[in-house]
């Protein structure tokens, strides 16, 4: 007698992707492969949507290694940096507009531009974009570029971010200092009076340099490789910040610069043992369930890891390079943050170097 088939629908997958466990342990609404897939928060499954590209010409030949999007004066401007030169568009404009920039000023061609937007607190004061690179600081208003380490103490900056009224900067030359500007003035770091700048060296318990900074509700994050460590300040013009540190990991960190990023009030990131989120309490592993994939990264180029966040669909994308990718970022893998589950992996014709919030004319959110 033959044997009889039995045969199943299913359409529920919201238990996502599921590459650790075996076969047989499979949830009913698990996924052993989702490559290139999209999972809803309904449990339905579709083909992940293509890119869509923004301007019509190349910037340059070399990579790109910085793009932000900000409000200029009331109007969205996308600007990025590649080859050493600062680009900039409106949302109107199809092509992109190149910044005069002398070979001194040159932004770096290998290494990850940082931004962040600041408002001093004067009357009228406008909206400035402040941007860092390798060892030089800069500030933007949407049409003149003017670099400002060495004045007024700035630091040659690596990494940029504003925390409370300040703006925090980790150094070039001396990797386990922070610095922090003039509380309302991000372009003055002279020591002075407790509201003035200042700077201070972190034991971070691993003696590491500093690689990455981020902010998570009232705590700035101060990250090495293998340990996060959370400063909390009393009032503005309290620092004391080698006193006051407290850590929340002592294992393990963002593998670099641009591989942790605050999602809705958490910060996620890439370690070298995984994908972890961190709020002001401590780290929680949340790849369990992928660990096969991301073991598959080239860890040569680790330090290269790019995360980014899908506002409109709620998504933290984490970019790296596998094994045969040649060296470049053209893998993503997907965190849903309702479902708290992965799907993908994306995977991309040309390397990721950096992600940044989109939003159209339309208000549509999308990520570059």
């Amino acid at each position: 007698m033959p044997k009889r088939m039995l045969e199943e629908s299913f359409f529920d997958f919201r238990g996502g992707l599921n590459t650790a466990d075996v076969e047989d342990a499979l949830n009913r609404n698990e996924l052993r492969a989702a490559g290139n897939a999209r999972i809803f928060t309904f449990g339905g499954a579709s083909k992940r949507t293509g890119s869509q590209r923004l301007h019509g010409t190349a910037l340059v030949s070399g990579a790109v290694r910085g793009v932000f999007e900000w409000d200029a004066s009331g109007t969205k401007q996308l600007v990025a940096v590649a080859s050493g030169n600062l680009f900039y568009k409106t949302l109107a404009a199809t092509t992109f507009t190149t910044v005069s920039i002398t070979a001194a000023d040159q932004f770096s061609t290998t290494a990850p531009a940082f931004f962040q937007t600041y408002r001093a607190n004067t009357s009228g004061a406008a909206l400035l974009l402040f941007l860092s690179s390798a060892n030089k600081y800069y500030k933007w208003d949407g049409a003149t570029l003017t670099r400002i380490d060495g004045v007024t103490s700035a630091p040659t900056a690596r990494v940029i971010k504003s925390y409370g009224a300040r703006m925090f900067a980790t150094h070039n030359s001396f990797k386990k200092f922070v610095y922090w500007s003039k509380i309302g003035d991000a372009e003055t770091f002279t020591i002075s009076t407790p509201t003035d700048g200042g700077s201070a060296m972190v034991d971070l318990l691993t003696g590491d340099e500093i690689t990455a900074l981020e902010t998570i509700g009232g705590s700035l994050l101060i990250c090495t490789d293998d340990s996060i460590a959370r400063f909390t300040g009393y009032s503005a013009d309290d620092i004391q910040i080698a006193q006051d540190t407290r850590g929340l990991s002592t294992e393990v960190g963002p593998v670099g610069p641009q591989a942790i990023l605050n999602c809705e009030n958490l910060a996620y990131f890439l370690s070298d043992k995984g994908p972890y989120v961190a709020n002001e309490a401590g780290v929680v592993p949340i790849g369990q369930q992928v660990e096969d994939t991301f073991e598959d990264m080239d860890r040569t180029v680790i330090a290269n890891v790019v995360v980014g966040y899908h506002r409109g669909r709620y998504e933290v994308w984490f970019a790296y390079a596998d094994a045969s990718d040649s060296a470049l970022n053209k893998h993503v893998m997907v965190y849903q943050t309702r479902l708290k589950r992965w799907y993908g992996p994306f995977v991309y014709t040309f390397g990721i170097t950096s992600f940044a919030r989109y939003e159209d004319a339309n208000g549509d959110e999308w990520l570059v």
